[in-house]
């Protein structure tokens, strides 16, 4: 694995980045967090593997994720039956028990396995940016979702505007976001949401 610190996190990150026409993702090292900032390189399929199997990426949804992308690496370098056969099994092997990593190559591998080897490869790339955003979408909702129960909640507890949310007093970044969407507080006191009339 190609390892990269980082001083700071840019103000929008993402746990995974595939930029555009990319054969190679990034990944942060979830192992490294709070304490550092680390990227990883995942440009073959071998080290989307041990980044599953070694816990540098954690959750259900990135773990499948990078699966996906893991399977594209694969096809990249071999396409036939026997190559994406061979890459499922290892990626799946990395965490037998993880059901989206399961999904994630199941979906890619029936998208491609009736294809001509020469378009397997990009056909995986898309599927594997198709997972990847839907994922990222889904997650945006829930945060939705969550922010407008958290201001119903702050509303109609007790007539009073207010709801106490606790946060890790090093996690700058997530005490930055809850400041964009309405709660006020610092690092030394519980964060309140402030509603607007």
């Amino acid at each position: 694995m190609h390892a990269r610190p980082q001083s700071r996190l840019s103000h929008d990150y993402r746990a995974l980045i595939h930029p555009a026409g990319a054969r190679f993702v990034e990944v942060l090292d979830q192992r490294a967090l709070p304490h550092a900032v680390v990227t990883l390189r995942i440009d073959d399929a071998g080290v989307a593997t041990a980044a599953i199997r070694d816990m540098v990426v954690r959750g259900a949804p990135l773990i499948g994720a990078v699966g996906a992308f893991g399977l594209a690496l694969a096809l990249d370098a071999d396409p036939s039956d026997a190559g994406l056969a061979q890459a499922h099994s290892m990626l799946d092997a990395a965490r037998p028990t993880a059901v989206n990593l399961r999904w994630a190559l199941d979906r890619v591998h029936a998208r491609v396995a009736q294809l001509p080897n020469g378009e397997r490869a990009d056909v995986a790339w898309e599927e594997a940016d198709a997972i990847s955003a839907e994922d990222i979408e889904i997650n945006a909702a829930i945060g939705r979702h969550g922010l407008a129960w958290l201001r119903d909640l702050a509303a109609r507890k007790d007539g009073v505007l207010r709801l106490t949310l606790l946060t890790d007093m090093q996690n700058e970044r997530a005490q930055a976001m809850y400041r964009r969407v309405g709660f006020v507080g610092s690092p030394m006191k519980p964060m309140r949401l402030k509603l607007k009339k």
